[in-house]
């Protein structure tokens, strides 16, 4: 998981054990070189993500229930 301000990006490094998520790192950082390719990944991420609306559609045409 990430998140990023105009200030700052933050994440975290997380592990699954025994069904119990254990966070085992976090990292804030505040470099303008990271700040902007990180900006760069969520947006493309975003601007690359289907609707609710039409994944559930798509899910249904594909399964058919």
């Amino acid at each position: 998981d990430f998140a990023i301000s105009d200030k700052y990006f933050a994440c975290t490094i997380e592990r699954n054990e025994e069904d119990k998520m254990i966070l085992d790192n976090m990292l804030l950082n505040d470099d303008r070189a990271n700040l902007t390719f990180y900006n760069m990944i969520f947006e493309k991420l975003w601007n690359s993500a289907m609707g609710a609306e039409e994944r559930i559609k798509e899910l249904e045409r594909r399964y058919k229930y």
